[in-house]
This record gives structure tokens, sequence and C-alpha cells, in this order.
């Protein structure tokens, strides 16, 4: 080991300070032979050698020491310079390949996300940037496994290190050293530094190394760092640029330091108009000023705002440039830049929003009304369906049960009449009901033509009243008219629309007035301007009432007071609203005033033309063109067979048993009873019945249960479903249950010829036994079986008698509050009261089932049982018929 520079220099100054000493102590003494001069000689040699090394060593370390500063300073100022990563990191490179004497110097960086080293400088004897070493994975090669390990590799014998992979490369490229150190900035690795040299590197040199590997991993994440700040910057202000709502930053004394295009677009100021102007002066409208800066103090002050990071929808109005005011959206939220606290705004216009919001809720208001009218218009068409229901089916029934009845030899002439009466009555009822139909489908369909000629005004209002008499006398209503001033002899109208309103006013009047009340008619003149005289024509009954609710849905067709009095009073609800269209359709219009439980008034305006009011007649002379109308009516029989089929009626209501043989009976059928479904079950099964008829409401097991389970016993024979039910659905489900056929009550014996003849060709018997209904035969008394001699009359007196002793049921349900028990009776006597022609109790027995089965107060049940118990007390009142 060669001893250092320095003390060699030192060792050989000592000897020449020696020689020359010794040299110079001989010469003063006048001796200066030859071993004298050689030791001045050789002393001068060794101190000439002495400064020669030391001038060299200084020489040497001074240049050292000039690298090393110089390649700091060099990688400083690169790593310091405004360029791309790759670029600064070839810089570096090249200034380290310069002062370490390299052959080549090569940098990767790390890509984290893949544990990738990517090259991103080569400089020396290879350039190039691909190839296998473009990209290394972690732990790959010796570049990887320093990246993995994290430790440096450093070797000055490359050639016979076994730390490289290729050797021979190395002995071939005259490769001596190789320093490789990883770039660790903080706990992160950022990349690796690589260098090789043809000549040994000193320990300096690989110290240097270490401080620039240092260096350029701070570099590095620095440089990283400020492109992640610059990327973030661009997106940051690219999102702002870009954003659709306004985006304002303001200091905290509300100068404006941010105000991206959106803002522009929306206040109309500019960017450069606004930027370090005061927010508030500008944009804020004067009203909100105070607000807003008392606000901003409180928060500088207190750290406390009632608003910020808030959404204020329409709560704070904002003004463009042009001192137009507009409604926003706006959440301010404060943050810290630089330890000062600014505040961002996002901004919305919601003008659009506003209106469309606005038209959205007139829209959604509309269509609720819609929803809601379609409802009701539904509710009432079900309505009025299920009461067509009833209101054909009342009358219908009535008329076909008195023309089966006109059919028995035991009749009298008495009995006769009463039947007529009766038909004609429920006649002339469905008549009306027909005809307001008809009328309303016409008025709707605009076919309806008006006939407008001169009619004796006086003549249409007597033969209205006339009608109205008739119907009133039935309750001992009084109908009082009267006339106030004069009234034109004739005028020009539509008689039989005219008469057609009165008809309903008046009629519609007696239907809800209760009996022994009182009706008021008046008709006079009333001007509506100066060039204007209508007719006026009111009708005060004493009826119901109605509430403001009704009245304002009044007039719509299907429409009365409430379900119930369509069910009580009867009627198809269209009697108002065909007056009021026939009104309008003559160019009036009509009123009504009304308090529940207090009647109602009805007046109608129609115009008068000026031509009529030159003929002016009083009460007294008016009267004289009154006239009565007269009424008929006329009655139709039906037909019978004469058959001997033997039929089980399953019907637990013994009225119903009793009105129902009487018919199949009189028809000629032979006919056994069963008042349940279980026994109808045995019954079926223990004789020989031809078709079994079956009720399909009764207690124990109903009729549904009862057809299942004949069918599930193997049961052949027809049974035929007998329901008091006419609603959709009810005909299928009887069907479902196993029932061939389907009829309702009152029981229609045409139907049930044409059913059983089809039934029986189905079931391969002789079609002799079903003569075809068509024909009309009335049986002699030697054709009617000893069971079918039953008096009529005294069947039905009978059943009247019968009447209190089911009111004491509905009370026992009433007192123990049994829904099955009030329901089972009420279904039972609205049936059987229907077919003895007892339409006020079959109606108010109707009442009480339907409220029972809509789950009404108990209290309701109440009054409507002690409204049933007056009507059947009236029953038995009533004189014999």
């Amino acid at each position: 080991m060669r001893p250092p520079r320095v003390l060699l220099f030192l060792l050989l100054l000592i000897i020449a300070i020696l020689l020359l000493g010794v040299g110079q102590s001989l010469l003063p003494l006048k001796q200066p032979d030859f071993l004298a001069l050689l030791l001045s000689m050789l002393g001068g040699a060794v101190l000439t050698s002495a400064f020669f090394i030391f001038f060299r060593t200084g020489n040497s370390l001074s240049a050292s020491g000039v690298t090393v500063t110089d390649l700091r300073a060099e990688i400083g100022l690169e790593l310091n310079r405004n360029a791309s990563l790759p670029e600064i990191l070839k810089s570096c490179s090249e200034a380290i390949l310069k002062h370490c004497s390299a052959s080549f110097v090569r940098i990767w960086t790390l890509n984290e996300a893949e544990q990738m080293l990517e090259l991103q400088s080569s400089v020396g004897r290879y350039t190039h940037l691909d190839g296998m070493h473009a990209r290394i994975p972690v732990g790959n090669f010796k570049i990887g496994e320093i990246a993995r390990d994290r430790q440096s590799l450093l070797t000055n014998e490359l050639a016979n290190s076994e730390k490289i992979s290729d050797p021979e490369w190395a002995r071939r490229e005259g490769m001596v050293a190789f320093a490789g150190h990883p770039l660790i900035y903080g706990d992160s690795l950022v990349g690796v530094l690589g260098l090789f040299a043809q000549r040994a590197l000193s320990p300096s040199i690989l110290n240097e190394l270490k401080v620039a590997a240092d260096a350029l991993a701070l570099g590095i994440s620095r440089k990283r760092a400020e492109n992640l700040l610059k990327q973030g910057e661009a997106r940051i202000r690219a999102i702002i640029d870009a954003a659709l709502d306004c985006i304002i930053t303001v200091d905290k004394k509300g100068r404006v330091i941010e105000f991206n295009p959106a803002a522009e677009k929306t206040f109309g100021y500019s960017r450069e108009e606004i930027l370090g102007k005061d927010f508030s002066e500008i944009i804020i409208p004067t009203s909100h000023r105070q607000q807003h800066q008392a606000g901003m103090n409180r928060f500088l002050l207190t750290g406390t705002s009632h608003i910020l990071r808030q959404r204020l929808y329409d709560v704070l109005p904002a003004i463009r440039k042009n001192g137009e005011s507009f409604p926003t959206e706006l959440t301010v939220v404060p943050l810290e830049l630089e330890g000062e606290p600014i505040f961002i705004g996002f901004l919305r216009d919601i003008t659009d929003q506003k209106i469309a919001a606005s038209k959205q809720a007139a829209a959604e208001a509309d269509l609720q009304n819609a929803i809601i009218q379609a409802e009701n218009a539904n509710q009432t068409k079900n309505l009025f369906l299920a009461n067509m229901s009833h209101e054909f089916r009342t009358p219908m029934g009535a008329i076909v049960g008195y023309a089966e009845m006109l059919l028995s030899p035991k009749l009298n002439a008495t009995e006769r009449v009463q039947i007529i009466r009766g038909i004609s009555r429920n006649g002339r009822h469905m008549l009306s009901l027909i005809n307001d139909i008809l009328d309303l489908t016409k008025i709707e369909a605009g076919k309806m033509r008006l006939e407008l000629i001169p009619c004796r005004l006086w003549r249409i209002i007597g033969e209205a009243v006339s009608v109205a008499e008739v119907q009133a006398e039935e309750k001992k209503i009084t109908l009082n008219v009267s006339q106030t001033g004069q009234l034109p002899r004739s005028m020009t109208s539509d008689p039989t629309r005219l008469r057609q309103i009165l008809d309903n006013l008046l009629s519609n009047a007696v239907k809800f007035t209760p009996q022994r009340g009182s009706i008021n008619l008046r008709i006079g003149l009333a001007s509506a301007s100066e060039d204007r005289t209508h007719l006026c024509i009111e009708v005060e009954d004493q009826g119901v009432g109605m509430s403001k609710e009704v009245i304002d849905r009044l007039f719509e067709p299907f429409v009365q007071a409430d379900a119930s009095t369509t069910r009580r009073f009867g009627g198809t609800g269209l009697g108002l609203s065909i007056c009021q269209r026939l009104v309008v359709a003559l160019r009036g219009r009509i009123e009504v005033t009304s308090q529940p439980s207090k009647g109602s008034k009805f007046t109608v305006f129609l115009p008068v033309d000026k031509a009529d009011l030159d003929d002016l007649v009083d009460e007294e002379t008016a009267a004289r063109d009154t006239h009565p109308a007269a009424l008929r009516a006329t009655a139709k029989g039906t037909s019978q067979f004469r058959s001997r089929l033997r039929v089980l009626v399953a019907e637990d209501n013994p009225d119903n048993q009793n009105i129902i043989r009487f018919f199949l009976q009189q028809a000629g059928l032979s006919v056994e009873l069963a008042e349940n479904g279980e026994k109808a079950v045995n019954a079926a099964f223990n004789g020989q019945f031809d078709f079994v008829l079956m009720d399909m409401q009764m207690p124990h097991m109903d009729g549904y249960a009862a057809a299942s389970l004949l069918r599930q016993k193997g049961y052949k024979k027809p049974i035929i479903a007998l329901t008091a039910h006419a609603m959709a659905g009810d005909e299928e489900k009887c069907k479902a249950a196993g029932c061939d056929g389907y009829l309702t009550k009152p029981l229609d014996i045409e139907r049930l010829v044409k059913l059983l003849g089809r039934l029986s060709r189905k079931e391969g018997q002789n079609n002799d036994a079903l003569p075809s209904p068509s024909r009309i035969v009335v049986p002699s008394p030697e054709q009617v079986s000893e069971s079918a001699k039953l008096d009529l009359k005294s069947l039905r007196d009978t059943y009247i008698a019968s009447l209190m002793f089911k009111i004491k049921e509905f009370k026992k349900g009433l007192e123990e509050e049994d829904r099955k028990l009030i329901g089972d009776a009420a279904h039972r006597l609205r049936g059987s009261a229907a077919m003895y022609d007892l339409q006020d109790v079959s109606e108010t027995a109707g009442l009480i089932e339907d409220a029972n089965r809509e789950g009404r107060e108990f209290d309701l049940l109440g009054d409507l049982i002690a409204e049933l118990e007056t009507v059947c007390q009236q029953a038995l009142r009533a004189p014999a018929q």
C-alpha cells in the first residue's frame, strides 16, 4: 500500500533540509570538497522533488474539489430548470457522465401503478431509450433488484463480478466499474440511477454519486408534485371554465378573485371588468347588501354562519349588469388560502326552472283535477250502472210478476184491476228512465234539434202541473201554483223541451218532498236588462236539501245528493243534468239554492222575445188555457208451459220460497224445497230431480259451496243459479262453482223455460216436455196441481203480517252488533219484499244491506232500521189489495 503523497513530500523536505544544512556548514571552512558539493546538490534535488510532489498533490486535490462542486451545482441547476422531467433527467445524466468520466449513464423512474421502471434518459455510449431495458419490472435484472431491495450496488471489478448478469459483455466493452443507486425520497422509491465506467471509481466519486442520487430523488419527487399540481390546476380551471353554473370566488374583503365564463354569461360582466371589484356592490341587490355584509363580518369574527354550506333555493336574488333581478340557487363554501379566508359561491339562475316548475305545478294540478274528475266520473258511472240495474229490475220485476199473476184463474176482478194498475205504474216509471237516458244521449251527441215556434205558455204549464198533481196526490203533497204579474199569452220557444224542463223540476220536487209536504211553483217575468226580459220559473220543495259541495256537482250526469238518495228515491240522476242542458240550449240559465234538511229552490230564466211581450195576460185569463192531460196504460201477458219436470229449489227465505214455488207450479213444474245448501246437497242425491234451482246466498252452506260439493261428488243434473245480484262477474262466479245456468231475482219464467229447454237438449231429454215459450197457455183449474192452488191475496197478506217479526231479527243484530245477522236479514227482506211489490220495504232493506256491507256505523244502521220499521207499519196499515 503506497504512502500518501503529502507524507512523502514532508519526508523528502526534511531530508533535503538536513543535506543542505550539512553542505552549507562545510563551505565556510573553505573546504569545498566533493562531499560538501555532493550533499548540497543532493539536498537541492530532494527539495525540488519534494516541491514537485507537493505541487502535484495540491493540484490534484484542487482539481478533485472543483469536479465535485461543479457536479453538485450543475445537477442543482438542472433540477430547478423549467423543463419537462425527461429533459431535466437527460441534462443531469450528461453532467454525471462528464464529471465522473463514465462510459454511459441511465436514469429510470418508477411507474408505481404498474410497478415498472421506465427509462427516461440514456447518455454516453448508449443513448437509445428502447429495447429490453426500456421497461424493467421491479425485481428483474440488477436494476430491478436495486429498486426492490432499495440497496446501492457498487463494483470496480465488473468483469469478474457476480453481481452482473453478463460479465462477458463487460470484458468485451472494457467496462470496469458500475454504480447503481435507488432514488428514494422519504419512504418512497421514485427511480434508479445506473452508471458504467471504463476505469475504477474512487470513493469520493462514489460518495458524490450517492449525493447526486439523493438530489435526483428529491428533484423527481418535486417535479412530479409540480406536474400533479399543474394537472390539478388545469383540471380545476377546465371544470370552472366548462361549468354550467356560475363559480365566483371572493376574498375576505368581498373582492372578486375568480369569475368563470358561466358567471360572465349570466351576469353580463367580463372577467376583466369584475376582478378586484366589491362583489356586494355589483351583484347583490341593495335590499340584501347590509344583511350580506353583516353575515360576512359575523363569520370572520366568530366562524359561524347561517347560510354557509347551505343550499339556498330562491332565497337570495341577484342583479345582472343591465339591472335585471333574477332568482338564484346558491351555495357558498368558505376555504382558507395561504392563511386567509376566501369564499367560493356556486350560483345558478333558476328563472327557467321556476317558470317550468310553475307550469309543471299547474299541469300537475290540472292532471290531478282531471284524475279526480275521471275517478268521480268513473265512480259515478259505476254507481249509475249499479243503480240502473236496480232501477230497471225493480219495475220490470213488478211488471213481470204482475203479468204472471194475471194468468191465475183464481183472481177476481178487483185483484186484476189492482194488478193492471201496478203494471201501468211501473211501466210509466220505466218509460221515464228510458226517456232520460235517450234524451241525454241525444244532447251529448249533438243530435237534439230545437223547434222554436209560438206556443201557449199556460197550456204547457197546465199540462205539466196536471201530471205532477197525480204524482203529488199519491204522497198527499200540496202543489201550489201562482203567477206573479202578467205573462205572455204566447211565447216563442220549443214547447216539447219547455214541457220537459217543467216535468223534470216538478217530478224532482215531488220525489224528494216528504208525505204531506208542499211544493210551490211560481211563474213571472224578470228584467235582466233594459232590452232583455226573462220568463222566471221557480220550483220550491221541502225535500232533503243539499250542501254546497253537492250543488257544485248537481248538474253533472248521474249525480244526486248521495248514493243512498239514489237508492232511497230512485231515478237515474239524469233529470237535472238534462234540464240544465235544455235550459242552456234555449239560451237561458238555471240557478239553485238549498240547505240540508230544509228543501231546495230551482229557478229557471228563459229569454222572452220582445214581440211576445205585446200580448200579456193575467192569471185569470191564462187559467182558461189550462187543460189537464189524460193518462193511459196497457198490459201484456207472458208465456207458461205445461211440463211436469221436477225441480229442487234451494232457498232459505220462506217468503221467497212461497212466491218462487207459486210461479214454478203455475208453470206446471213439480217443486221441492230445501232451506240451505247442506239440505239441498242431500236432497239432490236422494230425489229424482231434473234440475236444481240454487239460491247463491244462504246460511250454513251457501249456493256456491253447495254447487261445488255436488259437482265434486259427481252430480250430473243441471244446476241453475238464482241470485239477487246482477253485477259484472256474478255469472262467471256461479259457473265457476259448477252451475250450468244463471238467473236473477225476481224469477223470469220465460227465461227459465228457455234455459230449461237448452239444458234439456244438452242432457238429451225429450223436448216435447218443454213447449215453446212463445206459446201463451192459460192453465185451467184441472191443470194446476193441488200445491199450486195458493191464494195470492192471502199469501201477500200473510207476508205483510210477518213483517214486524222480521224487524225483531234486525233489532237483535243491532243489539249484538252482528253484521252477518243484519246483512242476511236485509238481503232476504230486500228480495222478498220486491216480489210482493212492497217497494218501500225493499228499498229500505237495500239501504241497510248496502250500509252494512260498507261497514257504516251501527248508529246509522239503527236509524235505517227504525225507518224500515216505519215503512213496514205503513204497509200493515195500507188497504188490502
